[in-house]
C-alpha cells in the first residue's frame, strides 16, 4: 500500500502560485507507486483578506495541523498596505498559521557551499576570502516577542506637533525561550544575540538561555552577543559566527536577513519552521513543519513569468529532510538546483535570461 504525505500548499500573494508551481512540479517527480503526495492548496494573506475578509480562516488553520508539512510562498503587496495591519494584515496570516501549529523554531542555513554556491561566488558584495567557508544557521524564536504583542498606538500630541506615545506589549516568555534553546543543534557552538544591556526582555533571554543550555548541552560552548554588534560582524568577519546563531523573533529576522547578503541575494534562501527537531522526545504532539523562501511577494514582477523559483523549491529539500525522513530526496532536490545554477540557466535577477518556469523544467529535468 503506497504511503501518503498530505501536504498544504499556500501560494498566497505576488509571485507565490509562480514559485509554488515550480515547487510542485519538482515535488511530484518524487513520487513512486510506493509514495504518494496528497496536496490541499488554500489562500492564505492578501488573497484570504480579498476572499474571507481575514488573512487565514480557522479551516486553513486545521488544514495546517492536519497535514504532514506546509509549503508556504509568499503574502502581501500594496493593495493591502493601507487596509489592515498586524495580526489582521496579509502577513497576519502567516503569524496565525506559526502560532496554530506552534512551530516556535525558524531555521535559516547560510553557508558557502551551499547548492547556490556559485551564485554566492558572482553575487555576494563581499571579497570571497572574507566569506570562504561561512557555515551557519540562524534559530529564531518565532512565536513570541514584539511581534505577537498586543499594540496600543495612543497619539499623544505636544505644543510642537510631536506625537508622543506608542506603546506594545512583549509577550516574551520563559517557555519560548527555553524552547528556542533546545533548538539549537549541538555540537555547534552556540551564539546568542540580545539587548541585555537596555531591554528587560533581553536581560530575561540570557538568563533563560544559560540556564537551559546548561542543563541540556553543558558540552556545547556558548557566547552572548549584542545584536548590534552581531550585525557588524556579520559584515566584517562572517566567518566568526559559524555555528548557531540564536535570537528572538525581532533580532532573528533582521540578522537573517542581512545574512542573505552573504549570498547576494534572498531568491535562493529557504528556510524551515518547526515545532521540534527530529527526535525530539519532548514534542507532545507529532512534529508539524512549515516551509518558506526567506524573500517577499515581490507584487512588481508577480505574473511576468521572471520570479526566481530556487528559494521556494530548496524548500521542498527542508520538508524532505525534517519533516519527511527523505535525505537522499532532499540532497538530490539541493544537487540538481546547484546543478542548473551552475549551468547558466537562471533567472534575470541571478544575470541568466530563464523564466520562472524554464528554471523549474531544468531543474526536474536535471532529476
Amino acid at each position: 500500500m503506497a504511503k501518503t504525505f498530505n501536504i498544504l500548499v499556500l501560494p498566497g500573494d505576488g509571485i507565490g502560485p509562480e514559485i509554488m508551481a515550480e515547487a510542485v512540479k519538482v515535488l511530484k517527480v518524487f513520487e513512486t507507486p510506493e509514495r504518494k503526495f496528497e496536496l490541499r492548496q488554500e489562500l492564505i494573506g492578501g488573497c484570504s483578506i480579498d476572499a474571507h475578509g481575514k488573512p487565514v480562516t480557522e479551516e486553513v488553520k486545521q488544514a495546517a495541523l492536519d497535514s504532514d508539512a506546509v509549503l508556504f510562498a509568499a503574502v502581501g503587496g500594496p493593495k493591502w498596505d493601507n487596509q489592515r495591519r498586524g495580526l489582521d494584515g496579509p502577513e497576519g496570516g502567516l503569524l496565525q498559521i506559526r502560532k496554530a501549529m506552534d512551530i516556535y523554531a525558524n531555521l535559516r542555513p547560510c553557508c558557502s557551499t551551499s547548492p547556490s554556491a556559485s551564485i554566492t561566488k558572482e553575487f555576494s558584495p563581499f571579497k570571497h576570502e572574507v566569506i570562504e567557508g561561512v557555515d551557519f544557521v540562524v534559530v529564531r524564536e518565532n512565536c513570541g516577542g514584539a511581534y505577537f504583542g498586543r499594540k496600543v498606538e495612543e497619539a499623544t500630541y505636544g505644543d510642537d506637533g510631536r506625537m508622543g506615545l506608542f506603546r506594545s506589549r512583549d509577550p516574551t516568555s520563559y517557555t519560548s525561550i527555553r524552547r528556542s534553546g533546545t533548538a539549537a543543534q549541538p555540537p555547534w557552538p552556540v551564539i546568542s544575540l540580545d539587548k541585555a544591556n537596555v531591554l528587560a526582555s533581553s536581560r530575561l533571554w540570557r538568563r533563560v538561555v544559560d540556564k537551559t543550555m546548561a542543563a541540556e548541552y553543558p558540552q556545547v560552548k556558548l557566547v552572548h552577543q549584542l545584536a548590534d554588534s552581531a550585525s557588524l560582524i556579520l559584515a566584517t568577519n562572517p566567518r566568526s559566527l559559524n555555528g548557531v546563531i540564536l535570537a528572538d523573533n525581532t533580532f532573528g529576522d533582521m540578522i537573517s536577513d542581512q545574512a542573505g547578503s552573504i549570498v547576494g541575494t534572498l531568491g535562493v534562501l529557504p528556510s524551515a519552521s518547526l515545532n521540534g527537531l527530529p527526535g525530539d522526545k519532548t514534542l507532545k504532539t507529532r512534529p508539524y513543519g512549515l516551509y518558506e523562501p526567506t524573500h517577499g511577494s515581490a507584487p512588481t514582477i508577480a505574473g511576468q513569468n521572471i520570479a526566481n523559483p530556487v528559494a521556494m523549491i530548496l524548500c521542498v529539500a527542508l520538508m524532505f529532510r525534517y519533516s519527511l525522513s527523505m535525505e537522499d530526496e532532499a540532497q538530490r532536490v539541493e544537487d540538481a538546483v546547484r546543478k542548473v545554477l551552475d549551468s547558466g540557466i537562471r533567472t534575470s535577477d541571478l544575470g541568466g535570461k530563464a523564466g520562472t518556469k524554464e528554471v523549474g523544467d531544468a531543474i526536474v529535468s536535471a532529476l
